[in-house]
């Protein structure tokens, strides 16, 4: 049989192995050949990589940067990653407070929605950490927003609370205190989340939170929200827990209630 095939074109077996090679190279080096451009990598030790052509500088705090955003994706585990990436770059570019929780929450509690005791305890370092502070109600949803939590709960929160959307104000304790009710059972454990949230004692030690403000919160969630508490048990819970209030330097914290086996509801 000739050398050439049906089409008149030189059959494979004719073709020399070595230029074969060579032809394969040829189209390599060629510009737009299937060996495309070649990517530069440079070391890392060196500032800047060139990619396709494009230099692109690499800022040296990069590493630290993505290093910090890990770790702290990872302690909040917050239920929106995305929106919360997004609040989280912004507040550091604001030079504001991190969305990030100081420690894990294991095991978790948290509302329907999301919504849990280490949350609640961000956005209020956020907004300030000020018992009796109004805080912008723009402010605070967009805090709430941050972790992906939704308007709909937010809403619902506020009317709740005997507040507006379209208020330029809130009641920053009444507010935290009824997100922290959907979180609780009931508001015996309710009291405990917001002493969990409020507490300024070192990590590790009995949360204990300022017993003026435990007593506002605990009238108003217990007289208006819940309704569980009446005039005549709220002056015992008062008369009960006031002294050894006192005792703590004006703190109270779940165990004073429980050692003076005073009942919340």
């Amino acid at each position: 049989m000739s050398s050439v095939g049906k089409l008149g074109r030189p059959s494979a077996s004719t073709l020399k192995p070595h230029s074969a090679r060579k032809s394969m190279k040829d189209q390599k080096n060629q510009p737009g050949g299937s060996g495309g451009s070649k990517v530069q990598i440079k070391t890392p030790n060196e500032s800047k990589t060139n990619l396709c052509g494009k230099v692109i500088t690499i800022p040296p705090e990069l590493p630290d940067i993505l290093k910090m955003y890990a770790k702290g994706a990872m302690r909040t585990q917050p239920p929106d990653l995305l929106r919360w990436s997004g609040a989280y770059f912004r507040a550091m570019a604001n030079g504001e407070t991190l969305p990030t929780k100081e420690k894990v929450e294991y095991p978790v509690r948290q509302s329907k929605d999301g919504l849990s005791p280490g949350i609640l305890r961000v956005i209020d370092n956020q907004l300030g950490s000020q018992s009796g502070m109004q805080a912008e109600t723009a402010i605070v949803f967009k805090r709430w927003r941050g972790f992906g939590l939704s308007v709909d709960s937010f809403n619902e929160i506020l009317a709740r609370a005997g507040m507006s959307s379209e208020a330029k104000m809130v009641d920053w304790d009444k507010l935290i205190a009824v997100m922290a009710s959907t979180i609780g059972q009931n508001l015996t454990d309710t009291m405990a989340i917001l002493c969990e949230i409020l507490t300024s004692q070192p990590d590790g030690s009995e949360p204990r939170m300022k017993y003026s403000v435990w007593l506002s919160m605990y009238s108003f969630l217990g007289t208006q929200i819940l309704r569980v508490v009446t005039t005549e048990s709220f002056q015992a819970v008062d008369t009960c827990l006031s002294p050894i209030a006192k005792d703590n330097g004006g703190l109270i914290g779940p165990k004073d209630w429980t050692s003076a086996a005073c009942r919340l509801e």
